[in-house]
């Protein structure tokens, strides 16, 4: 009897994973090739090699992480102590890189070679800041808005980078509140200006869509009825993430010279929420380049599909550490910044910052 269970068991759950197995087609338009031996060679080849990609959870924990990563855009830290107002535009790029270092070639290479891996990358292309002395209720208090919205549709273009291109939509909102544990100090007439030490907290939102076009090193099939195609395996990645984050941090900072910034701190983000989904689709095709009935179905297309690839309802990490530094130039109220941040398990983050104090 146990066996029998056992056997029914197993039955059940195979035919159901394989549901979610990815499973690659090929159409031609021709029906002599539709009908030929070609489409299921192609088929076994590209499902040899695709089969990396199937559900990629690694792969989407990595970029729901690096978009977290990025919701600090448009930060001012080291910037406190203004009168009246703080106002901000900026950038944050972000990356989640596999393994130790910083390499974006090597951040390529295995995820071509290994398919599913803990590796990321996000962007929030504009985010804009206003900073409001908040003195009137409680003295060294402050209150930042935060919000922005990109879309690479409004440049009617992919981004390019290298053979691979990128299309971006975000939107960024939230708040963050600033008190002065230390209050600044000058010293040696004012060259020297310690801007204390603050804490910050509030709560952002980020969300993100990227399409990731990852283009993979084509290949020539050849079935056994005679007939030859070359192959374009690449793939299309899409990634829709989205995340609810606090943010803790304490920092201090110092400027010199009257123009000089840069400063210091620690500080985590914390997670409440995070959805990451991730699709897998084909992105190349499939070209007849010689047959065996005097080449009257060279140039003849094939259409690549993939199905049942990709992840649901990825989680971002919870919890982030991260140790951040600024350095930047100001003339009288106006600043130039680049803030940075180095997150536990090699993660990192760069962005540049404008803004306006008075």
């Amino acid at each position: 009897m146990k066996k029998i269970l056992v056997f029914f068991i197993v039955a059940l759950i195979i035919p159901a994973s394989s549901l979610w197995a990815l499973n690659v087609s090929v159409q031609f338009a021709d029906s002599t090739l539709q009908g030929s031996l070609l489409p299921g060679k192609i088929q076994t080849e590209l499902q040899s090699i695709l089969n990396k990609y199937d559900a990629m959870p690694e792969f989407a924990r990595g970029m729901a992480n690096a978009s977290v990563y990025a919701s600090n855009a448009g930060t001012s830290r080291g910037y406190q102590g203004y009168d009246l107002f703080n106002v901000s535009v900026g950038n944050m790029m972000s990356l989640q890189m596999p393994g130790s270092g910083l390499n974006f070639d090597a951040f390529k290479k295995d995820l071509e070679n290994k398919g599913d891996v803990y590796a990321g990358t996000g962007e929030q292309p504009v985010a804009g800041q206003l900073g409001i002395n908040m003195g009137f209720l409680l003295e060294d208090l402050y209150l930042t808005f935060k919000f922005g919205k990109f879309s690479t549709d409004w440049l009617n273009r992919e981004i390019k980078i290298g053979d691979d291109e990128i299309s971006y939509n975000s939107s960024i909102f939230g708040f963050l509140l600033n008190y002065s544990l230390l209050r600044e100090r000058s010293l040696l007439a004012g060259s020297i200006l310690w801007r204390g030490v603050t804490l910050g907290s509030g709560f952002t939102f980020s969300s993100s869509n990227i399409g990731y076009g990852l283009d993979l090193d084509r290949i020539e099939v050849t079935s056994s009825d005679g007939i030859t195609a070359d192959v374009d395996p690449s793939i299309e990645l899409s990634i829709d993430s989205k995340n609810y984050v606090i943010p803790v941090e304490i920092y201090t900072s110092m400027r010199f010279l009257y123009i000089m910034n840069f400063g210091v701190g620690v500080g985590f983000d914390f997670v409440v929420g995070s959805d990451t989904d991730l699709l897998v689709s084909a992105d190349g095709d499939a070209v007849v380049t010689s047959d065996s009935v005097g080449g009257s179905l060279v140039d003849k297309k094939g259409r690549i599909t993939i199905t049942d690839a990709g992840s649901k309802d990825k989680k971002a990490d919870s919890f982030r550490a991260r140790f951040m530094a600024n350095l930047g130039v100001s003339l009288g109220p106006v600043y130039l910044d680049m803030p940075v941040a180095l997150y536990a398990d090699n993660g990192y983050s760069v962005g540049i910052t404008a803004g306006i104090v008075w």
